[in-house]
């Protein structure tokens, strides 16, 4: 778990960063506001579920950051896999 601000307790951290393309990428933490923001890579993500502890975001590739306010928090980077699709035979 990373901080680049020093706010009220806010830590984050990736459940997983490896997850697959068209998944979803959960960010498990601390002190997690109604405002919080997901970027990764730069780019805005769009929170599924959120709660104090959790945020829930469409998976991207890329470095996943959390904003309070102008705050961010590194949370770690998120490598998408590709899962071969089994054929019925």
């Amino acid at each position: 778990p990373n901080t680049t601000g020093n706010a009220q307790n806010v830590r984050c951290e990736l459940v997983v960063n490896r997850v697959p393309a068209g998944g979803y990428v959960n960010i498990r933490g601390t002190g997690f506001t109604p405002d919080a923001r997901v970027m990764i890579s730069g780019n805005v993500a769009v929170i599924q579920r959120r709660s104090e502890t959790e945020l829930v975001v469409g998976a991207r590739a890329g470095a996943v950051s959390v904003y309070i306010g102008e705050t961010r928090y590194a949370c770690g980077d998120v490598e998408l896999i590709n899962i071969p699709v089994r054929q019925p035979r």
